[in-house]
């Protein structure tokens, strides 16, 4: 069970990815579950794996969107996300944030472990940040 919660032009290479998953994208419009990242119309703890690419620059509140997507995963579930540390303004509709590393870290404190935080320095996706985190539960939480 994997949720694209992800820039539209991603979505046929990631279900190829994923094809023995339940996949499904989700957006403002046009997605198989239309919504908004800072309420995300699923139940807590219903999804697997969280994709999120090229998307928390354009939010005006990306914790509360990184709170969201915890909710909705799993206790061990995955999230994977990409965002540009350095990129020129790209408006869709808006562009807030450029997220460096030790800020990646501050969104994803308390309740995601075993990060793997990196950056791209060649290519098309120079200057982009890469990052997997595992979900903890509740029990890992209080230990």
């Amino acid at each position: 069970d994997v949720v694209a919660l992800t820039a539209k032009h991603y979505s046929s290479i990631l279900k190829a990815l994923f094809k023995d998953k339940d996949y499904n994208t989700f957006d403002l419009d046009g997605a198989d579950i239309i919504g908004d990242l800072y309420d995300i119309p699923l139940p807590d703890e219903s999804i697997g794996t969280a994709l999120c690419f090229d998307v928390l620059e354009h939010l005006a509140k990306p914790q509360k969107a990184v709170d969201e997507m915890r909710r909705v995963l799993k206790p061990g579930g995955l999230i994977i996300i990409t965002t540009p540390m350095c990129w020129g303004l790209h408006e869709y509709p808006k562009d807030y944030w450029r997220v460096m590393p030790q800020g990646m870290e501050y969104l994803l404190r308390d309740w995601f472990k075993e990060l793997l935080i990196t950056r791209n320095t060649e290519g098309d996706t120079k200057g982009h940040l890469f990052v997997i985190a595992r979900k903890i539960s509740l029990e890992e939480k209080l230990l």
